[in-house]
């Protein structure tokens, strides 16, 4: 199946805004292939965003309350309903539903008289994704753990990393002196190591830290600004920089001397993988980062630390002593791994779905 001059459906859990994760990449590198692509975040937007060329913002359709706890026959039934809402403000039936939201519609197959994709990128054991994934014609996993759990209720699952697109880059002016660590996300991600990273703060006052991306008031955050970037206004070698473009966040990897990640490796939520990380990847620059269990096999080209100490410790290390050699290992890796390369694989995997279905 060739994903050109189709009517896709992208599901969501964030909205579209500035800050944008695989869902919105997707969607537009979709769109511009000619593809007319549909987005159905939440819709928590106080003002209706703009979406990019060629991708359509609908809105949340209504459904049933407890829809996931109601009998299979029932459930399909109010999908039903809610793809007639959809097709109706989209104008046009979907030839492809790609489902990212492990908890609002639990049969993506009734949204569609195509085919249907599940893609699940955290273990949430709280919410219903197992539900969405058997009923999809097709899964995807972004780590070797989530593979084996979507398998265990559909075993038309694939493996597909988050992805990396290359980006024309320039210099990009921090406004401060060198040298210069960055964080881009969601500052408002609960798993987020406060305490860490405030001690880089403190303990580096010559280093200047620069923040990007939602500070909890943007598409990916809930409309109020998060405790984390309260406290680090307070240090002057800390600016939040807010959220920018795609396109200036690969000069602003490229331009930076340390890059950094820091989940709290103490909870009981496990990274398995992280989007930001094949973006980081694909700038060449030194990353300094907690574990994420996808990337224990090239962790020779990263700085992995869980242990505050030798945490803090290596960003030292790394500002001292800038392995060039290995820069170029971690664009290769991203390379590796483009968005437009996974789609070429998602379409075979889409070929060989419709193939198995007409010979039922």
């Amino acid at each position: 199946m060739q994903l050109r001059d189709k009517n896709i459906l992208i599901i969501s859990p964030e909205d579209w805004g500035d800050c944008w994760l695989s869902k919105h990449h997707y969607a537009q590198i979709l769109a511009d292939r000619g593809n007319r692509v549909f987005f159905l975040g939440p819709c928590l937007w106080r003002e209706k965003p703009t979406p990019s060329d060629g991708v359509t913002l609908l809105s949340e359709p209504k459904s049933p309350r407890g829809l996931r706890f109601l009998p299979r026959l029932v459930r399909d039934a109010a999908h039903r309903k809610i793809r007639q809402e959809l097709e109706k403000e989209a104008g046009t039936s979907f030839d492809l539903v790609w489902s990212f939201d492990p908890s609002r519609f639990m049969s993506v197959n009734r949204l569609t008289s195509g085919l249907s994709i599940f893609f699940l990128a955290d273990k949430t054991e709280q919410l219903p994704w197992k539900l969405a994934a058997a009923s999809a014609d097709l899964c995807l996993g972004c780590s070797t753990e989530i593979l084996q759990l979507l398998k265990s209720v559909n075993p038309n699952t694939m493996f597909v990393n988050h992805g990396y697109l290359k980006r024309e880059t320039f210099p990009y002016d921090f406004e401060t002196p060198a040298p210069r660590a960055v964080y881009a996300g969601n500052l408002a991600f609960s798993i987020l190591d406060h305490e860490r990273i405030l001690r880089l703060v403190r303990e580096y006052p010559s280093v200047h830290f620069h923040f990007f991306g939602d500070t909890g008031t943007g598409n990916l955050g809930r409309g109020e600004e998060c405790e984390l970037v309260k406290k680090l206004r307070e240090y002057p070698n800390a600016h939040i920089k807010g959220s920018v473009s795609p396109h200036v966040l690969a000069s602003v990897y490229e331009s930076a001397d340390v890059l950094l990640l820091f989940y709290d490796p103490f909870t009981e939520y496990v990274v398995e993988n992280s989007h930001k990380m094949m973006e980081y990847l694909g700038s060449g620059t030194p990353i300094l980062t907690t574990r994420i269990r996808e990337y224990d096999k090239i962790s020779n080209l990263l700085e992995v630390h869980d242990d505050p100490d030798p945490y803090c410790q290596a960003l030292g290390k790394i500002l001292q002593n800038n392995d060039q050699s290995l820069a170029r290992q971690r664009i290769e890796f991203a390379e590796q791994n483009t968005y437009h390369a996974h789609l070429k694989r998602i379409e075979t995997a889409l070929t060989e779905t419709l193939h198995s279905r007409v010979q039922k």
